[in-house]
């Protein structure tokens, strides 16, 4: 049964093209506000664009590339937790690969998000060989591009989203999970550029011999933190058990001796909530500021069992392993069609399988 992308994230109307800076206000900068431009999204009906129709159509639009019409420049706002950077980075790269290196540029927000304890959340993109042009200053006449919707193919990408030879500034690039079907092409330069160039240290050292030498490691990852706080525990909720039980059901069906490697930022609710019929190692040396490490050891496992999150997603699918079994949240589809890995899953919170494809 072939998987398509169920939704993204945060759940807006799907016939959207680019939501105004008018109708949204200021690109998120605080706690929280990410979630109250979610909730205006969901209110939102009729596909908005901003001013003198530089927004464009919703996917069903065949506009082509016209080079008169590209922009000169295009800064992508960075900010959130880790797996945002990773997907807002490679859109980046993407388009340094159509536009040229010298018209996109990445600009740090003040604020990186929120964490669970209310503090900004870390860049951590400069731990990987990444290749980043920051943007040295703001473009005059810029057009702002505020949730653009990024499910489109690489080749259609640019033709899309821009249709006027100015600056743009891209803002709210929160599309990951519908934005991954545009990263097929570059997806082999972007596993390359996020491997480490630091050494990871002592203590990760050994949990990756301890990866290497297992004959099915298997990375597991449970989000928790903030989605259990308010507000974001109003739009994101925590994975039961029954996930994790029939997420193990499902890739012990297909290979043999595999090993559990658990990651969290809740390790000890974890520890003592999953329980596994094969051997299972908690990873609990990392803290937010060392989660680059977590994502290098995550990314060296065979398989992987996702949670709702970009981190373990982009752990997945930036995995070098072409025969890698993937297991994600239903309605938090890591399928994408199977374009990424051999064989994957969506399971129900009951621990249900709701589609699969090998």
């Amino acid at each position: 049964m072939a998987i398509g992308v169920v939704g993204s994230r945060f759940a807006a109307n799907p016939s959207r093209g680019v939501f105004s800076e008018e109708e949204f206000g200021e690109p998120m900068k605080i706690i929280g506000a990410e979630c109250a431009v979610a909730e205006k999204i969901r209110a939102t009906t009729p596909a908005v664009t901003h001013g003198c129709a530089i927004g464009v159509a919703g996917a069903g639009n065949s506009a082509k590339l016209d080079e008169s019409k590209t922009p000169t420049s295009v800064t992508i706002h960075l900010s959130s937790g880790l797996g945002n950077q990773i997907f807002i980075y490679s859109f980046y790269r993407l388009l340094q690969e159509k536009l040229g290196n010298d018209r996109a540029f990445l600009r740090p927000m003040a604020m990186m998000s929120h964490s669970a304890a209310g503090h900004a959340r870390p860049f951590q993109l400069d731990r990987f060989r990444t290749k980043i042009a920051y943007a040295k200053k703001h473009e005059q006449n810029s057009v702002r591009l505020t949730w653009p919707k990024l499910n489109y193919g690489s080749d259609e990408i640019i033709g899309k989203l821009f249709t006027q030879q100015r600056p743009y500034e891209i803002v709210n690039c929160f599309e990951w999970v519908a934005g991954l079907r545009c990263l097929t092409e570059i997806i082999d330069m972007l596993r390359d550029e996020f491997e480490p160039k630091d050494q990871l240290g002592s203590a990760n050292e050994k949990i990756l011999e301890r990866i290497a030498a297992a004959t099915e490691p298997v990375s597991v990852h449970v989000r928790r933190g903030d989605y259990l706080v308010p507000p974001y525990n109003k739009w994101f909720k925590t994975l039961p058990v029954e996930y994790y039980k029939g997420a193990e059901k499902f890739i012990c069906e297909r290979v043999e001796n595999p090993t559990f490697f658990v990651f969290s930022d809740d390790i000890e609710w974890a520890k003592k909530n999953l329980k596994f019929d094969y051997p299972s190692v908690f990873v609990d040396i990392n803290g937010e500021a060392d989660g680059w490490k977590d994502f290098v050891l995550m990314k060296n496992c065979r398989h992987h069992i996702t949670a709702n999150s970009s981190f373990s997603t982009y752990a997945a699918v930036l995995a070098k392993n072409p025969e890698k079994i993937v297991v994600s949240p239903w309605k938090f589809d890591g399928g994408y069609d199977g374009i990424f890995w051999k064989e994957c899953a969506c399971v129900c919170n009951d621990g249900t399988i709701a589609a699969s494809k090998s």
